[in-house]
C-alpha cells in the first residue's frame, strides 16, 4: 500500500496547468480555504493524499457539526479554475465514533480511507478522556450518498494502548500499523512511553480487526525511576519495507535522550514477539528530537528530520545508510543543517521525487518568524560529501503562513496544509510550483 500511495502522489496529471501555475518559476495558489468550521472543519493537519482522479483527501482536528473533527475531499474545479470543491466526508461526533484525527489517512485498492482519531472511542470508567480509534471511511453505493464510518478499534488505554499519534499505513497482506502517544502501561499514570501497533484485518466478513500491540517503549523520563534506552514517545508514524519490517522514530528517548531512529522486526519463524532495535540515537551534533516519520529509497537508506539539534540548533535533514554486514551499525549522513536565520525551522518531514531531491516544509521561517514557515528542496551534491543543495519556495496564497504538514507531490506541484497567524486566523491547502 505504500508502494501505491506513493504512485498515486506522483501521478502526472496537467494540476499545474489547471491551476494556472507557470512551469519555468515559482508560484502557489491557495487551492482551498476554510471559512466555516461548523460545516467545512477547521484546523487542518496531517498532509493530504490524492486518488486517481485528482480528488484530495484530508484531516481537521476540529470544526463540523459537532466540533471534533472531519475527514473531507477536495475535487477539482470545473474548467480548471477558481477554488477548489470541499465535501465533508465525516464528522466525528465526539463520542465512541471517535474525535481529533490529528493524522491524514489512507486510500485502499476499493476506495475506502483509513485513519486515526487521537481521542474518542472508550473512556475508561471514572474518567473524561476516552482513548482514541482506527476508522475506515467507505463511499456510497450510489453517488450523491453518505460515505459510512466504521470503527475498527477502540483503545483502552491500558492493555492496548492509548491515544494514536500517527495515521495508518498497510503492508502487502492488509495489515495497518501505526503508533501510539502512550503505550503499555494505563496512560494516568507517568510510566507510559508510547508503543507500535498491528491491525490485522477479519479472517471472515463481518469479523473483528485484531489488535496487536508490537512494542511499548520504555526508554526516557516517562519511566519513573529511569527507563531503558529503546526511545520515548513516538509521534511520527511508522514506514514499511519489502521485508515486513517497520521503521519509525522517536521523540525523545534513545541513548543519549535525544530521539532514536528504530527498526520493528517480524517475529521468526515459529515465534511470536516482534523485535525492536534502536538503529540510531540522536546526539546534539547530529540533530535532536525526530518529530516526524521517515522515508526509505530502493537501496534500503532513510531519510529524515529533526526538530533542534544540529550546528545551528534549529535541526538537521538526515540519511542513515544500513550497514555492509549483518550486525554493523547504520551510518548516519547529515544533508543539511538548518539555520534561524536563513532557512527556517521546525521541520515536518520529508517527500522525495523521483529524480531524489527531497522536499519539505518549516513552520518557522528565516529569521525565527512566527508569521511565516518556507517550503524548500534539497538536492543532492554534485560532489558526494557535501551538504545538499537547499533552494528555498516562497508561497504567494494569503494564507499560507505556516504550514501544518508536509508536501504531497502531484502532478508536478506540491500540496500542504497552512493556517495564517495574522489577522485572517484561517486554514488553507496550498499547491506550490517550485522552480525546475
Amino acid at each position: 500500500m505504500v508502494g501505491r500511495c506513493w504512485q498515486i502522489a506522483m501521478m502526472a496529471v496537467s494540476l499545474a496547468a489547471a491551476l494556472g501555475i507557470r512551469p519555468a518559476g515559482a508560484a502557489s495558489a491557495d487551492l482551498f480555504v476554510f471559512t466555516t468550521p461548523a460545516t467545512q472543519g477547521a484546523t487542518t493537519s496531517g498532509g493530504l493524499i490524492a486518488d486517481g482522479s485528482g480528488n484530495l483527501y484530508g484531516t481537521t482536528v476540529a470544526g463540523g457539526a459537532a466540533g471534533d473533527g472531519t475527514v473531507y475531499e477536495l475535487s477539482p474545479p470545473p474548467g480548471g479554475s477558481g477554488p477548489w470543491i470541499e465535501t465533508v466526508l465525516y464528522s466525528f461526533a465526539g463520542g465512541t465514533d471517535g474525535s481529533e484525527p490529528q493524522a491524514g489517512v489512507v486510500l485502499d485498492g476499493h476506495g475506502n480511507l483509513y485513519g486515526t482519531t487521537y481521542t474518542g472511542g472508550f473512556t475508561p470508567p471514572g474518567q473524561s478522556l476516552a482513548c482514541g480509534t482506527v476508522f475506515e471511511l467507505s463511499p456510497p453505493a450510489a453517488a450523491g450518498g453518505a460515505w459510512s464510518e466504521t470503527v475498527l478499534h477502540r483503545f483502552n488505554c491500558t492493555g492496548n494502548g492509548a491515544l494514536p499519534s500517527s495515521g495508518v499505513v498497510f503492508d502487502g497482506q492488509g495489515n495497518l500499523y501505526g503508533t501510539l502517544n502512550l503505550g503499555l502501561n494505563d496512560y494516568f499514570k507517568p510510566t507510559a512511553c508510547g508503543g507500535v501497533f498491528e491491525l490485522s484485518p477479519p479472517k471472515q466478513a463481518r469479523g473483528a480487526w485484531t489488535e496487536t500491540l508490537l512494542h511499548s517503549f520504555t526508554g526516557g523520563a516517562c519511566q519513573s525511576g529511569g527507563g531503558g534506552t529503546d526511545g520515548e514517545s513516538p509521534t511520527g508514524g511508522v514506514v514499511v519495507d519489502a521485508g515486513g519490517n517497520l521503521f519509525g522514530t522517536t521523540l525523545s528517548g534513545g541513548m543519549f535522550g535525544s530521539g532514536a531512529v528504530f527498526e520493528l522486526s517480524p517475529p521468526a519463524a515459529g515465534g511470536s514477539a516482534w523485535t525492536e532495535a534502536v538503529i540510531y540515537s540522536f546526539a546534539g551534533a547530529t540533530g535532536t528530537n525526530p518529530f516526524a516519520g521517515v522515508v526509505l529509497d530502493g537501496q534500503s537508506n532513510i531519510y529524515g528530520t529533526t526538530l533542534e539539534g544540529g550546528a545551528y540548533g534549529d535541526g538537521t535533514a538526515f540519511m542513515l545508510s544500513p550497514p555492509a554486514a549483518d550486525g554493523g551499525d547504520w551510518t548516519e549522513t547529515i544533508l543539511y543543517q538548518f539555520s534561524p536565520a536563513t532557512d527556517g525551522s521546525a521541520l515536518y518531514g520529508l517527500t522525495p521525487d523521483a529524480a531524489g531531491n527531497l522536499y519539505g516544509t518549516t513552520v518557522l521561517s528565516s529569521g525565527v518568524s512566527v508569521t511565516g514557515g518556507t517550503v524548500f528542496r534539497l538536492s543532492p551534491p554534485a560532489q558526494p560529501g557535501r551538504l545538499w543543495i537547499k533552494s528555498t519556495f516562497a508561497g504567494g496564497g494569503r494564507y499560507q503562513q505556516a504550514p501544518t504538514s508536509g508536501l504531497l507531490l502531484f502532478g508536478g506541484v506540491g500540496i500542504g496544509t497552512s493556517t495564517s497567524v495574522a489577522s485572517q486566523n484561517r486554514d488553507a491547502v496550498y499547491a506550490i510550483s517550485p522552480a525546475p
